[in-house]
């Protein structure tokens, strides 16, 4: 099972996906790039509620990753989705606590992500 943290909020979607990349920018991490997943799919003839993924990294916890193992890079970078379901706005976040299961010296990291994660979450959904 998926361990997210996800949330409604009463913003649009536009709104919602512009309130993570302040939320994100403000705390002075690196926005990497916005997936326009439904815009995407409509290209190709398929139609979903609006969807976008943002891709973030915090360098100093990816660093950390990396240099525990190179193959934790297939779970980076850290993403937030922010999605339309029945007609009302989710903004989700995978949590990156879980690390620290497989790796128990990044367990301190991975909470300290896991908080920050939430943290952006919590801000873009008021």
């Amino acid at each position: 099972m998926i361990d997210d943290y996800t949330v409604a909020t009463e913003k649009g979607f536009e709104r919602a996906v512009n309130s993570v990349l302040e939320a994100i920018k403000k705390r002075g991490l690196r926005v990497l790039h916005i997936h326009d997943i439904s815009g995407m799919l409509a290209s190709a003839g398929f139609s979903i509620e609006p969807l976008s993924i943002v891709e973030f990294c915090s360098e100093e916890f990816a660093s950390e990753l990396l240099r525990t193992d190179v193959k934790m890079s297939l779970m980076m970078p850290c993403k937030i989705s922010i999605y339309v379901k029945e007609r009302k706005t989710y903004i989700s976040a995978l949590r990156p606590r879980g690390f620290g299961d497989f790796y128990p010296e990044l367990m301190h990291a991975a909470e300290q992500e896991d908080a920050l994660n939430l943290s952006i979450v919590e801000e873009a959904r008021s």
